[in-house]
Order: structure tokens, then C-alpha cells, then sequence
């Protein structure tokens, strides 16, 4: 991936989920998986495989 600066990143990555077609492997923080949502939502409803994982800090 080429980017720079958050807003970018963001960008990019609701892209590449709206790209996938077969799966997808989301990992990403609490505050990402929020911005992420909907985009992720709707691969699913398209018949993607979705596995995602939720960083959080606990303490």
C-alpha cells in the first residue's frame, strides 16, 4: 500500500475491502474497526468470506 497521513489509510483500506471478492482478513484496532464497519458489512453481503479481529488494550 502507498499512503500518507490516517485519512488516506482509511481510504485505501475501505477500498481494498470493497475490492474483495473471494475473502477477506481484517485486523485492526477498536477505533479503525468502527471507520471499517460498514464497508466490511457489506462484503459480507455480498458472499465474502469475512474473518476479522478486533486489537483492543485491555489494561
Amino acid at each position: 500500500m502507498n499512503y500518507s497521513g490516517y485519512e488516506s489509510f482509511v481510504e485505501k483500506a475501505v477500498k481494498v475491502i470493497h475490492a474483495a471478492r473471494v475473502s477477506l482478513f481484517v485486523s485492526a484496532w477498536t477505533e479503525e474497526v468502527i471507520l471499517l464497519a460498514d464497508a466490511v458489512a457489506m462484503a459480507y453481503k455480498r458472499g465474502v468470506t469475512v474473518i476479522a479481529g478486533c486489537l483492543a488494550n485491555v489494561l
